[in-house]
């Protein structure tokens, strides 16, 4: 996982492992509380970090809910559940 932080050298400092499951966890709050000290190059090469880490941790958790059916039922569970919601608030509003 060291290899996957050192991808994105310009927030490397903000994103972790979690050991147990070996997982990366970031600190938005902490970069937030420092970026208008960086250069705006450095700013936005770090803003296209950000994408680029995102990017690929969305598609980790596309993987881990591939092969998980528990995880996979659970997310159709609710997601069947907030359209339900929905309509029923778009039901509402129409009077």
């Amino acid at each position: 996982m060291r290899a996957q932080i050192d991808r994105w050298p310009h927030t490397a400092r903000f994103l972790r492992i979690d050991e147990p499951t070996g997982s990366i966890e970031h600190d938005h709050l902490g970069f937030s509380c420092v970026e208008d000290e960086l250069t705006p190059a450095t700013r936005a090469a770090a803003y296209e970090e950000w994408v680029n880490f995102h990017e690929w941790h969305l598609e980790q958790r596309a993987a881990e809910l591939a092969a998980d059916h528990v995880r996979r039922h659970l997310v159709a569970e609710w997601t069947r559940q907030h359209g339900v919601l929905l309509q029923a608030k778009r039901r509402v509003r129409a009077g």
